[in-house]
């Protein structure tokens, strides 16, 4: 017989199958242009992602208000990292603009969520290439700026048109007249499609970076193609379709103008950006100041980021680091990223600073002077001085302070005055003065035990400065923290830090820490490495692991070290 506790119960075992399945509806909704500026009657990609589980199809009727869908697609991907699947649906649309301008493209409903809003700069055609003869196929190259200054960004950019389909084709790569100059390809080719003078072109799009390397005239060889044309259809008078003929194109040579380095104007290191900037991350911060604890490691990150230049062409910080604090440096980062209008050179260096005192400790001020190419004046990249609230370490971390000597007890005499406990009382005949023999007696032979104690614990002292372990119990903390979190980042830091402390003075790195080590620890360290330079998104999972390892090393290394002589006799043979 079915009661309503049975029907009540049930009615919650409904109520939670559905609201834990409703988690799975919820999905998050990404949205990417291949390119943020276009020429009008040019095509570009916009490409919906989601992740998870969408609760209704989207409609994209509204984006034909201002854009052309040209062609719309749609996939799925399964992807599984360290056992964990996530499905992603995606849609590609080809769009083309209406009309020139400014635009919005809206947010697109997937059911209950929704996809963010983009903007993009559609702009008129040039009249020179709307009065282009309509070819088949045809090059365009151009460069910006055509003048700039040495060691500054050029950016080379190379178009190849088709209206009809190839079988084969090929591209040379610009060659320059400086064999000192560096050029980088700046990321992958792009395809869009536009129109001319009536004629629907596909457009493949490459880009290049130049570096120059000293002033003058630079000039890039054209760039030549070669391909075959695509056969005629089938028909009865041909039933095997073949190649059509082979058509070969050279673009125009390009010729760019290089200045010199204004040295009347420049002082310190040349650095020719169109923007440059200095930033900086703390682990804590408290009311706008970062806070600290006296002993315990704080990560200083400074990133320079330039526009215009490569990382190896930014230069080390070296910020001036006061008394009040212990800095260990780790290995700068160099990275460069690929922009719409060239590369991007980040240089990140991070410090791990360890305060000595108490109380608010000032950093002072980092700047990096620079060129700005865009109004050819030297900037200052400014970091303010910067104040850090630093506690006190902990008080279970201090050592007692010893204890007062204890006076002898005083005794008082019937008539209220005080004399010392050995001779408060004279009425025990010889006794007190046996007592006051001996004890001189003893005095003398302590006061020689002493003198003998005090050579023999500087000697020992002296020898065991050494060997000595240093103290590595904040250090622990951090590394024990990240390890219990699975914060790989975290881990890194701590580690380089204790393989600062235990190695003075010599090249540090993970790998380098991972051949002073044991076994056990060294495999953790291989693993941390492996998930810090994956090429993909991996998490680590194996902080606990490499703790235990830690600990053990540690407890080995204790062992390890070679334990004091032993005190010497109370009555040393020399004496």
């Amino acid at each position: 017989m079915v009661t309503c506790k049975h029907r009540l119960i049930f009615m919650v075992f409904c109520l939670s199958i559905f609201l834990g399945s409703s988690q799975t509806w919820s999905a998050t909704i990404h949205a990417e242009l291949d390119r943020k500026k276009v020429n009008l009657n040019e095509s570009f990609t916009l490409v919906y992602g989601a992740e998870g589980s969408v609760d209704g199809e989207p409609n994209f009727r509204v984006i034909e208000e201002n854009f052309d869908i040209l062609q719309k697609s749609e996939g799925n991907r399964v992807e599984i990292i360290n056992g964990d699947i996530t499905r992603k649906r995606e849609w590609t649309l080809t769009l083309m603009g209406k009309e020139a301008g400014f635009f919005t493209i809206p947010p697109i409903a997937f059911g209950k969520d929704q996809s963010p809003a983009l903007r993009i700069d559609i702009e008129k055609t040039p009249v020179s290439e709307e009065s282009a003869t309509a070819e088949l196929l045809f090059l365009e190259v151009k460069a910006e700026p055509t003048t700039g200054y040495v060691q500054s960004q050029f950016v080379y950019t190379l178009r190849f048109y088709r209206a009809v389909n190839l079988l084969s084709a090929q591209l040379s790569e610009p060659t320059l007249s400086d064999a000192d100059a560096v050029i980088e390809k700046l990321g992958e080719d792009k395809q869009f499609e536009t129109t001319r003078n009536g004629e629907r072109y596909r457009v493949v799009e490459r880009k290049y970076a130049i570096f120059p390397q000293q002033s003058g005239t630079l000039s890039i060889a054209p760039i030549s193609f070669a391909g075959q044309l695509a056969g005629s259809a089938r028909s009865q008078f041909n039933p095997f379709p073949g190649g059509g003929p082979i058509k070969r194109l050279r673009s125009e040579q390009m010729t760019l103008k290089v200045q010199p380095v204004p040295q009347d104007k420049i002082k310190g290191r040349w650095l020719p950006a169109r923007k440059l900037q200095l930033l900086e991350s703390w682990p804590e911060v408290l009311a706008g100041e970062p806070t600290g604890k006296v002993g315990e490691p704080l990560t200083w990150t400074i990133q320079l980021m330039a526009e215009g230049l490569t990382a190896a062409q930014l230069p080390e910080l070296n910020p001036v680091i006061p008394e009040d604090f212990k800095a260990y440096p780790d290995q700068p980062v160099l990275k460069n990223e690929t922009q719409d209008n060239g590369l991007l050179g980040i240089r990140q260096e991070k410090i791990a600073l360890i305060p000595t005192k108490a109380g608010t400790l000032l950093l002072p001020a980092l700047e990096v002077p620079w060129w700005n190419t865009k109004t050819e004046k030297v900037e200052i990249a400014l970091l303010p001085a910067r104040r850090i609230q630093v506690a006190p370490a902990d008080l279970s971390q201090r050592r007692a302070a010893p204890l007062p000597p204890q006076k002898a007890p005083e005794i008082q005499t019937p008539q209220g005055n005080t004399l010392p406990a050995p001779l408060a009382q004279n009425t025990l005949g010889i006794w007190p003065w046996v007592s006051l023999a001996l004890a001189v007696a003893w005095g003398l032979t302590l006061v020689g035990w002493r003198q003998t104690h005090k050579k023999t614990q500087q000697r020992l002292d002296s020898k065991d400065r050494d060997t000595r372990p240093p103290d590595i119990g904040p250090i622990k903390k951090q590394l024990q923290k990240a390890c219990t979190q699975n914060d790989a980042h975290a881990a890194k830091d701590a580690l380089l830090i204790w393989g600062r402390v235990m190695w003075p003075g010599q090249p540090v790195s993970l790998g380098e820490i991972g051949n002073r080590v044991g076994q056990s620890l060294s495999n953790e360290i291989k693993k941390l490495n492996a998930v810090l330079y994956s090429q993909t998104e991996t998490s680590w999972e194996t902080g606990p692991s490499l703790w235990t390892a830690f600990e053990e090393e540690t407890r080995n290394s204790k062992k390890a070290t070679p334990k004091p002589e032993a005190l010497v006799p109370l009555y040393p043979s020399e004496i």
